[in-house]
């Protein structure tokens, strides 16, 4: 899997810091470059100060403007793959688009690194890259 990253960039979007570096390790242990942002607005700041193309976006949703973000995210971002990071006892918004939904571990939840590695990979593997212009269009 790293291989084929080597060139390929990951924005992570959550407001918890701790989970935040958490998944940036796991995504540069797989090969990905990490851009880390703690809201939607400094995501969206990132994203156009550094100028790369986004190639995975690991979003809490339940982050005020993450869908818009990830919307506008997509209209210049082809190929862009989704996996929302859900809250556990909380409602996954259907107005956030996303590849795949992975729930966030609860704080006294055991979880192992290879265990997260493996959700991440099957994720990436198995989600289609989204089309944000037909999610965009159907919402306006």
């Amino acid at each position: 899997m790293t291989g084929s990253l080597r060139n390929h960039t990951a924005l992570i979007v959550e407001e918890d810091v701790g989970f935040l570096l958490w998944l940036g390790q796991l995504l540069t242990e797989a090969g990905y470059r990490t851009i880390p942002a703690s809201d939607s607005r400094q995501a969206a700041a990132f994203v156009h100060e550094i100028g790369v193309p986004i190639h995975l976006a690991v979003v809490n949703f339940n982050l005020k403007g993450a869908s818009s973000m990830l919307r506008a995210l997509g209209a210049t971002h082809r190929d862009l793959r989704i996996i929302a990071i859900g809250h556990p006892g909380k409602e996954n918004p259907a107005r956030v688009p996303a590849s795949a939904i992975l729930e966030k571990p609860r704080s006294s939840e055991r979880v192992s690194h290879e265990d997260w590695q493996q959700r991440i990979h099957q994720a990436v593997t198995d989600a289609p890259p989204l089309d944000l212009t037909a999610v965009a269009n159907r919402s306006s």
